[in-house]
């Protein structure tokens, strides 16, 4: 299950918890408390208690909403901070009107959703099989994105070969890519560029590459690629001093 498909499920579970919370309850207004880091960052600095999933107490407000953070980290839906924070932390208002809705996302937020990273038909990147660490560090410092993944190809009945993933991806300069959208984002620039795919996987078992680029509005080109022969100390050593290396 992805997470945009898991974030409408429990939206919707939590809409029909809150249609059985009775408004009729004494409320009060209270500051949106620091420990609240989640809904630190929107419209409004005040928020009502008890919230909409009933809590009455700042504690456990803050205790319920620990949870969530995982989800908010995925980037799973643009309106997810939004959402989450009009059921822990609703807008304070006087009375229960009609006139609830928040405020719109930012311009800024509007823009980095819709220019979410896209993959794109380009000239082949550089495909390095010998190399130097040093090499590699300038070119994670020269880049938006690095990546190390497991590609394979297969073959179908046809003789047409599919490039694909294979295992997770790891992280070594995200950028802004997802977590949970990067494998998908992979394979569909391997097919997009299957004549560069050709080139940087010849064999049918899986090999270890990492792949660096940049997003240019909105999409992504890749610059080069490097093959993690087994035993590879240099691509070893260049992940490592990456932690603390500065560009």
């Amino acid at each position: 299950m992805t997470a945009s498909l898991a974030f409408l499920l429990l939206a919707g579970l939590l809409a029909g918890l809150c249609k059985a919370f009775d408004f009729g309850l004494t409320t009060r207004c209270v500051s949106i408390p620091k420990e609240l880091g989640m809904c630190q960052d929107i419209s409004y600095t005040e928020m009502r208690l008890p919230n909409l999933m009933g809590h009455t107490t700042i504690p456990e407000v803050v205790s319920k909403t620990a949870e969530w953070h995982k989800l908010l980290q995925t980037g799973c839906h643009p309106y997810a901070q939004m959402f989450l924070c009009s059921l822990f932390a609703p807008v304070c208002l006087d009375t229960r009107r009609d006139d609830m809705c928040l405020d719109n996302l930012s311009k800024e937020f509007q823009y980095i959703y819709k220019e979410l990273p896209k993959p794109t038909c380009q000239g082949c990147p550089l495909i390095e099989e010998t190399f130097l660490y040093r090499r590699v560090l300038d070119a994670f410092c020269d880049n938006d994105i690095a990546v190390k993944v497991q590609l394979a190809k297969r073959k179908f009945a046809s003789g047409h070969p599919e490039y694909v993933t294979e295992g997770p991806v790891e992280f070594i300069k995200q950028g802004l890519l997802l977590p949970y959208d990067t494998r998908n984002l992979i394979e569909q620039w391997l097919r997009i560029n299957d004549n560069c795919a050709h080139r940087m996987i010849r064999h049918s078992r899986s090999m270890v590459y990492i792949l660096t680029g940049n997003i240019q509005h909105g999409k992504v080109v890749l610059t080069r690629v490097f093959h993690w022969q087994k035993k590879d100390s240099q691509l070893t050593l260049a992940t490592r001093k990456w932690r603390h290396h500065k560009c």
